[in-house]
């Protein structure tokens, strides 16, 4: 059986031969722990991106912005928790 390799994560929604997998479908996968912990550490990377950008455009005057699309940060910015 050849193995494919996993680029994306796109890509543990499809079938052996490409086609997309229903989202009620079952389905099994075999990954590298490496592949796991190398998305792990993008995801986290980018969630401290996301949270670095939010603060800048708060301490820009962006407040109105920051209350509408991420209400927890801006309970954080306003309670000071």
């Amino acid at each position: 059986m050849g193995w494919k390799i996993l680029h994306t994560l796109e890509d543990l929604c499809k079938d052996w031969d490409g086609s997309e997998i229903a989202d009620e479908a079952e389905t099994r996968v075999t990954v590298r722990c490496a592949t796991i912990r190398e998305a792990i550490d993008k995801i986290e990377g980018l969630d401290a991106d996301l949270d670095s950008a939010i603060e800048v455009a708060w301490k820009r005057g962006a407040t109105d912005w920051v209350r509408m699309n991420y209400p927890k940060h801006y309970e954080r910015f306003t309670t000071g928790e």
